[in-house]
């Protein structure tokens, strides 16, 4: 999509994988038992980064 292509600084010259290429490193993370390390992390350094606000409620 365009808009993610821009959102991410793209081109459309430039190369981007593919839904297949996607797909399979995610089956590839989730065999592998790494998809919840993955998450872990990558919400780690966006709440120390202080992207992420834990709370214990929706409001």
């Amino acid at each position: 999509r365009l808009s993610f292509m821009r959102f991410l600084g793209l081109s459309l010259e430039d190369s981007v994988p593919d839904s297949t290429t996607i797909c399979r490193f995610r089956n590839a993370l989730v065999s592998g038992g790494l998809n919840d390390q993955l998450l872990f992390e990558v919400n780690r350094q966006l709440e120390a980064a202080g992207v992420i606000i834990k709370s214990r409620g929706y409001c």
